[in-house]
């Protein structure tokens, strides 16, 4: 540019000096214009990597906003899943109970042995203890999910979200909506939507095969060629497929849920449950007086809910309270130890008679070989908490460095220590810390009543142990239904030591929030090394 302004600006020997004066200005006027431009597109060239870095930038930003609010959405749509499956099992096993709890009412009215009548109260106790445990399940994931999100679930009632229109229609449309990267991901979510739709329709199959048999069996019964014990039998097994129908259901939906949210196209209203009334009440498992975790009696509302402090024990509680619960594991572990060696023994003897009756030939083989099918069972269950034990004795001393020398539980006597209501316990913490505290009495109450009916089955398997006895001896029970019979009562009190271990951890739970957990509670009182 500067030589073309220098060769306009070469005079003509002939031009005249007022031509060539004005030439000159008009040259130096059109060097200023571009010169001006030239500087502006430099400048204008200097900052377009820079804004084009910012745009970058603040587009990766909001990418991962995105993606982190959609990650959140999706734990708060499985979490509520959850809830929806813990809902929707506890109806099905209060549905059993009331059709059993009828079935047994019959039995007792007509003419039926008393064996049986034994043998329907043990199925009774034991749907008892699995709605009671489901019960219990349901309240602390309620509970859990109110202390997290801050919000209360009123019911569990299904919302299933209608996707037609947003879920794509082939593995091809997913994967062009998706980045290079998630790829993968997308593939492995696209799997397993399709895996759970074979099992649901796998579901859906047996369903309608047993409601078929349930209605013949139901037919049967009516034309008196099935007794109410059979009819009982069935009751117990009938819900179960129904059940395992709503876990594949609610794995189908998380699974596309999933793929929704890799394709950015998840929302907030395709959660499952709505906090409204709803047609499953959940009053049955909310105790008269006991309060919501963001009820006045915590000292805050939903809105506020999130800027309360909870109620932390002090160090010394902490590091107590991991010893207690590390006892009190290793005590489970002996006691089940104890029991499964007992199951062993009698498996063993109960054998050699069915075995010595078979070669004598006034035994059936196929008994010696349920026979050799328990005895195998219980031999592994025992070798499995055998290890289970070394290991938890050997982990133990090299973290807390002291040997436990016996391990014969001693139960703490917490009667002048432990609250009379929950009103006295929350008297003892400060008005801004009470959620902790009010969660772990619901814990405590959930026990109590599992234990509770843990009682009762163990009670009437205990009776019904006895009724095989007598059965026995009058030729309608055989050695293997002995067998099995004392199997089933040793299983229902390991199962009773397990709701009271339960009940003692979540007592002094309380104990440790309420700062009055002792050294003199531990289970087991011997000194170190």
């Amino acid at each position: 540019m500067t030589a073309i302004l220098a060769r306009m600006m070469r005079p003509a020997d002939s031009t005249p000096l007022k031509s060539r004066t004005s030439r000159g200005a008009c040259v130096l006027g059109l060097a200023a214009v571009l010169m001006i431009a030239s500087c502006a597109q430099l400048a204008v060239g200097a900052d377009s990597p820079v804004e084009a870095r910012k745009t970058v930038a603040a587009q990766e930003r909001q990418r991962e906003r995105q993606q982190h609010d959609t990650t959140l959405l999706l734990e708060r749509f499985s979490a509520q899943m959850q809830l929806s499956l813990l809902g929707q099992t506890h109806v099905a096993r209060q549905r059993r109970l009331q059709a059993l709890q009828k079935t047994f009412d019959q039995m007792k009215e007509g003419p039926v042995l008393r064996s049986d009548l034994t043998i329907a109260e043990v199925i009774l106790a034991k749907a008892s203890v699995e709605l009671v445990k489901v019960a219990a399940a349901l309240k602390a994931g309620l509970t859990s999910y109110e202390a997290h999100y801050h919000e209360r679930i009123e019911n569990t009632e299904l919302v299933a979200p209608v996707w037609d229109k947003r879920f794509p229609a082939s593995k091809e449309a997913m994967l062009e909506m998706v980045r290079q990267e998630d790829k993968s991901k997308a593939l492995t979510a696209w799997h397993r939507v399709q895996d759970a739709i074979s099992i649901m329709a796998q579901q859906d199959q047996q369903t309608e095969a047993l409601d078929t048999a349930r209605t013949s069996y139901a037919q049967q019964f009516a034309s008196r060629q099935l007794t109410l014990r059979g009819l009982a039998a069935l009751e117990i097994i009938y819900p179960d497929p129904r059940i395992e129908r709503v876990r594949a259901h609610t794995e189908l939906l998380k699974a596309k849920a999933a793929v929704l949210a890799l394709i950015g196209r998840l929302r907030s209203d395709d959660l499952p449950s709505v906090p409204k009334a709803g047609t499953v009440s959940l009053g049955l498992l909310v105790d008269p007086g006991e309060p919501s975790l963001t009820s006045n009696v915590l000292g805050a509302s939903p809105a506020n809910f999130s800027k309360l402090p909870t109620q932390a024990p002090i160090p010394a509680q902490i590091n107590l309270l991991d010893r207690f619960s590390a006892q009190l594991q290793l005590s489970q572990l002996v006691q089940t130890h104890t029991f499964r060696r007992e199951q062993l023994q009698t498996a063993k003897r109960t054998f050699e008679q069915i075995k010595l009756r078979s070669d004598r030939g006034v035994g059936r083989r196929a008994d010696v070989d349920r026979a050799a099918v328990v005895l195998a069972k219980t031999n592994i269950d025992l070798l499995e908490v055998d290890a289970a034990l070394a290991s938890g004795l050997a982990s133990y001393e090299a973290h807390y460095h002291e040997r436990i020398e016996r391990t014969k539980l001693v139960e703490p006597d917490w009667a002048d220590r432990w609250p009379a209501s929950m009103a006295e316990m929350l008297e003892m913490v400060p008005e801004g810390g009470r959620s902790e505290v009010v969660i772990a009495w619901q814990r405590v109450r959930s026990a109590d009543n599992i234990l509770v009916q843990q009682d009762r089955h163990t009670k009437t398997q205990n009776a019904a142990s006895i009724a095989h006895n007598q059965l026995f001896s009058i030729g309608r029970r055989t050695l293997v239904d002995l067998l099995e019979s004392d199997i089933e009562l040793i299983d229902s009190r390991i199962e009773r030591m397990r709701a009271q271990t339960e009940l003692l951890n979540a007592k002094a739970v309380v104990l440790a929030l309420l700062g009055r957990l002792r050294t003199d509670d531990l289970p087991f009182r011997n000194k170190g090394r």
